[in-house]
């Protein structure tokens, strides 16, 4: 019998053992049909074995063994489509590796997890740790702003939430103002302290400014009142008199008048020569 029929029956046998999920007893087949093939051949059904054995030790939980057998099929057959099933095993070398001090392996592997299984939120987290630690910390901050996205209740370490305070100085010199106040808040939930940083108060002075271009008089006020209290020394520009009018004239509709004149007030504080404002407070004297 010719050396090519002979490894056909062993490869045969070999994918049905591979059905049967014998998996060491089908790669003893697929090498034998290597040893009697061609190496084009050998090459490819080798490849093939390896990869059967990788995913079937990965779904084993025996991630190790698993990853080495890919790595080696990869290397035969570098086409070979990876199925999203090794995300796990990808994840948890990865987190052993963070583990140990190994913070750019366990990236490398943790981003292979997530681009096999985008929609899986430990990874995120796990990945968010490690640029933690090589002080990236707005890449950190990127992947817990994803985790959160995937998993709204998730409970991370307090710690890496410090991330976002090191982004939010970040986002503030590039102008982003809107993603800067967001991250400073993020921080504030497990460091108060951060309230006290300068760049906290300006980026809510900054989204203030935008709020009023954009019309939002209420949200504008609500970011201005709360960066004075954060900063009091804060200098408030004069302009900002008509946009306390405006929220006089909305708060007195709604029977707010001990806010309107208020408001009214902080308005000729900021201008004294604010003429709406003397007029509106005059006004709501004599009704009162």
């Amino acid at each position: 019998v010719p050396a090519a029929e002979y490894a056909e029956l062993h490869r045969r046998r070999a994918q049905a053992r591979q059905e049967q999920g014998l998996v060491n007893e089908a790669l003893a087949d697929f090498e034998a049909a290597d040893a009697l093939s061609s190496p084009v051949q050998a090459q490819q059904g080798h490849a093939e074995a390896l990869y059967q054995r990788a995913l079937a030790r990965a779904k084993e939980g025996a991630y190790e063994q698993a990853l080495e057998d890919l790595r080696q099929a990869l290397v035969a057959r570098p086409d070979l489509v990876i199925d999203p099933a090794f995300s796990v095993s990808f994840g948890r070398r990865g987190s052993a590796r963070l583990e140990a001090g190994d913070f750019k392996k366990a990236i490398e592997d943790l981003s292979r997890a997530i681009s096999l299984d985008p929609q899986e939120p430990s990874h995120r987290e796990l990945r968010a740790a490690a640029y933690f630690q090589l002080g990236e910390a707005e890449r950190s901050a990127g992947d817990l702003e994803l985790m959160f996205k995937l998993k709204p209740d998730a409970q991370v370490d307090p710690m890496l939430l410090v991330a976002f305070g090191d982004r939010a100085r970040a986002r503030l010199q590039r102008g982003d103002t809107i993603g800067a106040v967001s991250d400073f808040e993020i921080a504030a939930r497990v460091s108060p302290e951060i309230e006290q940083d300068p760049g906290f108060a300006n980026a809510l002075q900054s989204r203030c400014t935008l709020f009023l271009k954009q019309g939002k008089v209420e949200a504008a006020l609500g970011d201005l009142e709360r960066a004075l209290e954060l900063q009091p020394s804060l200098k408030v520009p004069p302009a900002l008199a008509a946009a306390y009018c405006v929220r006089a004239k909305a708060r007195l509709a709604k029977g707010r008048a001990d806010l309107a004149l208020q408001d009214l007030g902080r308005a000729i504080e900021l201008d004294p020569r604010h003429a709406d404002a003397f007029a509106q407070r005059a006004a709501l004297h004599r009704e009162r």
